[in-house]
């Protein structure tokens, strides 16, 4: 046992006394830290109202409606109200089937 810990008393004094040895290890250690700071960060909350409140959402609306006991009911018109009221940080835009279509196969980013 007395062996060993005179080598690793050795070895670190060699680290030590070694500047690119020095230096190597503690890139070792630095490097990887830098790398997993980022991409936790990068991911901590994606869902966050500061990450998502310039997102636009394409909404689209093909609901006709109908009468239900001699009442008109339109359910998407529903949906869209709601949606403007409760997600005010993004940027709702109503738009046709079509615009939304020809946007997706231009690759077109809103």
């Amino acid at each position: 046992m007395g062996t060993i810990i005179t080598l690793l008393i050795r070895d670190f004094k060699n680290i030590v006394h070694s500047r690119p040895v020095l230096i190597t290890l503690i890139a070792f250690c630095i490097i990887p830290a830098l790398y997993a700071l980022l991409n936790i960060e990068a991911s901590w909350d994606p869902y966050s109202p500061t990450n998502t409140s310039r997102l636009p959402i394409a909404v689209i609306n093909n609901d006709e409606g109908t009468i239900i006991n001699n009442k008109s009911l339109n359910v998407g018109d529903q949906v869209i109200k709601e949606l403007k009221k409760t997600m005010i940080l993004i940027g709702l835009l109503p738009m046709t089937g079509r615009e939304t279509m020809a946007l997706i196969r231009e690759n077109i980013t809103l």
